[in-house]
């Protein structure tokens, strides 16, 4: 814990889990980051994501639907690719978060993240990729 503390520049070894694996880091990110944001303010409940997302992503984000978020699934371009133009359109005041898969295990698509994590910081929200 403290090797991989210091090459993230942690600040207490409390902020490193290790899961089973990348199904249950996804569930605990998104499910831990809106459950924590909503209760500081409820009015933030949006999430926005992709139609192409990873099985576990969108079964998340429909679970935290049926808790009261607003989900936003943007369809990508005939390429697989998300466009920075429909993510900008979809922010709201109450989007919590973005969520977008780096590179797609099915059809191998490379979303652009470093512009996409730029726009959510730009915008104060906060940015999941996987």
């Amino acid at each position: 814990r403290t090797n991989l503390l210091n090459l993230i520049n942690g600040k207490n070894n409390k902020e490193i889990i290790f899961t089973s694996g990348a199904t249950e880091s996804n569930n605990l990110a998104l499910i831990g980051i809106c459950t924590y944001y909503n209760k500081l303010n409820k009015q933030k409940n949006h999430i926005i994501t992709s139609q192409i997302e990873h099985k576990c992503i969108l079964q998340t984000c429909r679970f935290l639907q049926t808790k009261g978020f607003e989900v936003t699934y943007l369809k990508p371009d005939t390429n697989g690719l998300v466009k920075l133009d429909d993510i900008k359109n979809s922010i709201k005041d109450n989007t919590i978060m973005a969520s977008f898969i780096f590179v797609n295990n099915e059809i191998g698509v490379i979303q652009d993240i470093e512009n996409i994590g730029n726009l959510c910081k730009e915008k104060n929200i906060l940015f999941h990729t996987d």
